[in-house]
């Protein structure tokens, strides 16, 4: 009984978490290391934080290397020589890369973006091409300053590099977003007949 009403109420919670919004910030920070931060917030962005993963790019270990191949077994091997391979024909090729780019758009559709901030410092060699650029990106400070856009490039003179950081924040709906990756794996690999 304990375990179906604790089955139930993972329904419930894996339910209300596909239908439900999901706020997403992802920020990328240039001082002395680099770093990348991502956060996750259900419902609404006001909210706290579920999950919150701060990393410097020093950090990730690297790959391990790829495991020896395991030898495959005769009998296994005589077993699947029967089976029907599952094989991709010219036409449905081509109907799968037609289809690739409005399936993409049908995504991004379903992503709402909801803001974009930036804030860098910009240096170079010579103090001269860093007030040439400072000058050519003065408009567009002033252009992106708004809630949902803002950039701020200011110059530095000191030394050639690049400080600074930049955050991007965009919801979506799982419900919604499967909805297009679902149609194109129906169209072309399950029900394939129909192109």
């Amino acid at each position: 009984m304990i375990l179906g009403w604790l089955l139930l109420a993972i329904l419930v919670l894996i339910i209300v978490v596909f239908v439900s919004p999901i706020h997403l910030v992802l920020a990328v920070e240039q001082q002395e290391q680099a770093r990348f931060r991502f956060e996750l917030r259900l419902f609404s962005r006001r909210l706290p934080r579920l999950i919150r993963v701060d990393r410097g790019f020093e950090d990730i270990s690297p790959p391990k290397p790829p495991a020896p191949e395991a030898k495959a077994d005769p009998s296994q091997q005589r077993r699947t020589r029967g089976r029907k391979r599952f094989r991709f024909s010219r036409d449905r090729v081509i109907a799968m890369i037609r289809d690739i780019p409005t399936a993409i758009g049908d995504t991004l559709r379903c992503i709402h973006f909801d803001w974009l901030r930036i804030r860098a410092s910009v240096g170079f060699e010579d103090p001269a091409d860093t007030g040439r650029l400072y000058g050519a990106l003065c408009p567009f400070n002033q252009i992106f300053s708004g809630e949902r856009f803002d950039i701020c490039v200011t110059p530095d003179f000191d030394a050639a590099r690049i400080t600074g950081t930049a955050e991007a924040a965009f919801h979506f709906v799982p419900a919604r977003l499967a909805w297009p990756t679902a149609r194109f794996v129906f169209a072309h690999f399950v029900w394939p007949d129909e192109h």
